[in-house]
């Protein structure tokens, strides 16, 4: 670990993410691009999808994957 983010912290900073930046977009009608690496983009999606913090790698993101969440 040293130094690095847990996967609680980032769940807690995708999160936060989506709730102060992306939410409020969408809610204004405007579209939004993510782009992130693939933990960052498991969490987005996990949450976006509830899947729990538990089943987080089997969200199964491929790598440059281009994603439509609605």
């Amino acid at each position: 670990r040293d130094g690095a983010e847990s996967m609680q912290e980032l769940w807690e900073r995708t999160g936060q993410f989506l709730s102060e930046i992306v939410y409020p977009q969408l809610k204004e009608g405007k579209n939004i691009l993510i782009v992130g690496h693939g933990a960052m983009n498991s969490s987005i999606l996990c949450q976006v999808k509830h899947i729990p913090l538990r089943d987080f790698w089997k969200a199964g993101i491929p790598n440059c994957k281009l994603m439509k969440l609605c």
